[in-house]
């Protein structure tokens, strides 16, 4: 018996974790274990199962997906959370890249695409567009400043 890949689908859109969850499905070496539709649900589901990796929305109704990737790695030490949503914003990448995320799918990507994605998530490796990797490149070169310019700099533009 081969071993299969456990998934954990977090989204609140039932439609979409029920339309990921058959198309995983059809993979022979993938399951879809668990889903959940919002942060306290995953981290729930979290406590009591393991997964090899996380699908995990960034808007949910009880939070941003960005808070769950801590508390989900602290709690599945060797699983890969994959960020999937229709929203892309560079800075929200970083601090995911930097809260431990393996990476960020476009909710627009086919299906081939995604299933490599996982892989190579699952694989330890880093899942983002060659354009998502120069932004980001872009954005961590630029002039640091402290949080505190950056709420200046917010009141300023105000």
């Amino acid at each position: 018996m081969s071993v299969r890949t456990r998934i954990l689908l977090v989204d609140d859109h039932f439609v979409v974790r029920s339309g990921l969850a058959a198309s995983l499905g059809l993979e022979s070496d993938f399951e879809v274990t668990a889903e959940a539709d919002s942060v306290l649900g995953a981290l729930e589901i979290c406590s009591r199962e393991q997964f090899d990796v996380v699908l995990l929305d960034l808007q949910l109704p009880d939070g941003s997906g960005l808070d769950a990737i801590e508390p989900i790695l602290n709690c599945q030490k060797e699983a890969a959370v994959l960020l999937f949503s229709t929203f892309v914003r560079v800075d929200e990448i970083d601090r995911a890249m930097t809260a431990g995320a393996s990476g960020f799918v476009a909710k627009s990507v086919d299906r081939d695409d995604l299933i490599r994605a996982i892989r190579a998530a699952v694989a330890g490796r880093e899942v983002l567009s060659d354009d998502l990797t120069d932004q980001l490149r872009v954005l961590r070169s630029g002039p640091a400043i402290t949080e505190r310019e950056r709420d200046i700099l917010a009141l300023v533009t105000k």
